[in-house]
């Protein structure tokens, strides 16, 4: 658990508010019940989107399923599931 408490402490410490906002985001998820492996994988997604963005790859364009592909081998049907349950949100952010 004292790694867990360093690396918040990292965290707020170096990291831009984006990546407070996404981990903040990523850590609320263990407080949900319901919660389900596609919104885990999401919300660690959006995390390493912004870390990436961090490091300096500012004018990324991998999505978060894009970057969920990479950590859990998924087919063409279940890209398209999930980029369907992201692509409202992307168009509401952009708006």
């Amino acid at each position: 658990m004292q790694k867990v408490y360093e690396a918040a402490f990292d965290t707020l410490l170096y990291a831009s508010d984006d990546v407070i906002r996404c981990y903040g985001n990523f850590l609320s998820v263990g407080t949900k019940p319901d919660r389900t492996a596609d919104e885990v994988g999401r919300r660690l997604s959006a995390l390493l989107k912004a870390m990436r963005k961090d490091l300096g790859n500012k004018l990324t364009t991998l999505n978060e399923v894009e970057i969920m592909a990479m950590l859990k081998p998924m087919n063409l049907d279940e890209r398209n599931r999930l980029m369907e349950q992201i692509e409202p949100k992307e168009k509401s952010k952009s708006a």
